[in-house]
């Protein structure tokens, strides 16, 4: 019964489900950090819970992210991969049903999320690992990202009325079902690296031990950098003399915009010499980024719409190009750490740099100098082993996916 699935994953049938698995179980595997703005209003306003306790919410949540991404780098060369993602999804499930029954009961909650958060971050990066060893890596990686990006925009624009409605219960009942819904996806799920299969190996690319270690700062500092601005978006705003409304206005037209960069990158997901996007990706990352030190509205809109798009252009790119470093799925686990380390660091060390200067000038030359260090970092492995490596192609009698199969998803 599971076979069928991994077989027809090799005609454009079974690659555009796979895409489609990818695309559903990826969003909604990441859906409480990219609703996290409005769950943590409602905590706020339902529960009465205090800011300390809504950061502890999340924290549990970054916790949770960062233990499975070690538990995920010890278990995936060793377990099929399919078995851990039915296994994590049902954790989710249960989780978020019983998170339903204890919002009012702070400590239980707290361990519920970061037991849940676990579960879900193991679930997300067996689906990244899935992307990775996929045939244009780059294009399922896109997807995943575009995947998470409209569970944000969606997610942003109607759980508001749905609390108004039903309260905060309603979230993890919904998120419950919507994952239940999706479960059938496992099926399409790569069992275990293509690395152990002996038909279709796909080895690592050999670089030295000090290229292979940038990867390190390109997730890490990439991460760091964008944590922090969009945490205190609002605070660069006010600086730039950006009225609260117009903020508003601006993020959501961002979150359009980093769907399109996703999308794009779904659509150059065959390009095999990732020289060519992750160069001017981190160009234009770093020229949104030195276009909000100039603190003016029109600087403001333009670098954040910038960053948006760039960010989610050349993240699917970055993942690909350390996914050839990868022969178990352990690397993309071990960035998926690196990553959840970033998230955690990265508004904790922008609220003391705000907090030190309330115009957000150092907190912006700190951002720019370190998304400088994770783009070089990324450019530099791109030169090393970005070329067509000749392990990306298609499988003889593999039909391209059309890109709206994902994006209708």
């Amino acid at each position: 019964m599971i076979a069928k699935p991994e077989t027809s994953a090799r005609n454009g049938n079974g690659e555009a489900i796979r895409l489609i698995a990818i695309f559903l179980l990826g969003g909604l595997s990441n859906a409480s950090l990219l609703c996290s703005p409005v769950i943590a209003s409602q905590l706020g306003v339902e529960f009465a819970y205090s800011p300390e306790q809504v950061g502890w919410f999340f924290a549990a949540e970054y916790i949770g992210y960062i233990v499975a991404g070690l538990a995920a780098r010890l278990i995936l060369p060793r377990m099929n991969w399919r078995k851990l993602a039915a296994l994590t999804l049902a954790g989710t499930v249960i989780g978020n049903l019983v998170a339903y029954t204890v919002l009012d009961e702070f400590m239980a909650l707290i361990v519920v999320r970061a037991l849940t958060a676990s579960c879900s971050v193991v679930l997300a990066t067996v689906i990244m690992a899935t992307a990775n060893e996929s045939h244009h890596p780059s294009r399922a990686i896109g997807t995943n990202i575009m995947g998470q990006l409209a569970v944000g925009v969606v997610g942003l624009a109607l759980l508001p009325p749905l609390f108004s409605q039903y309260g905060l219960q309603a979230y993890f009942f919904a998120l419950a079902i919507l994952l239940t819904i999706a479960a059938p996806g496992i099926f399409w799920i790569a069992s275990q690296s293509r690395a152990k299969d002996l038909e279709n190996p796909r080895q690592p690319v050999s670089v030295g031990r000090a290229t292979a270690l940038l990867r390190i700062p390109t997730i890490l500092l990439f991460y760091v950098g964008l944590g922090g601005i969009w945490t205190f978006a609002s605070s660069i705003a006010q600086g730039s003399m950006v009225g609260p409304d117009m903020v508003a206005w601006i993020l959501s037209i961002s979150a359009a915009v980093g769907v399109a960069g996703a999308l794009l990158a779904v659509v150059m997901g065959r390009m095999t010499d990732l020289r060519v996007p992750i160069i001017p990706g981190f160009i234009l990352l770093l020229a949104g980024t030195a276009a909000l030190l100039l603190h003016t509205e029109i600087a403001f809109f333009s670098g954040l719409i910038v960053i948006k798009f760039a960010w989610s252009f050349v993240i699917p790119f970055a993942f690909s190009l350390i996914g050839r470093l990868d022969r178990d799925g352990g690397v993309i686990a071990e960035i998926t750490i690196f990553g959840g380390i970033g998230l955690v660091a990265g508004p904790a060390i922008a609220g003391y740099l705000v907090s030190f200067d309330p115009t957000c000038v150092t907190l912006l030359w700190f951002e720019l100098f370190v998304l400088t260090l994770s783009a070089l970092s990324a450019i530099i492995m791109s030169l090393k082993f970005g070329k067509p490596t000749g392990q990306d192609q298609p499988v003889p009698g593999e039909t391209l996916v059309p890109v709206a199969a994902a994006h209708s998803a």
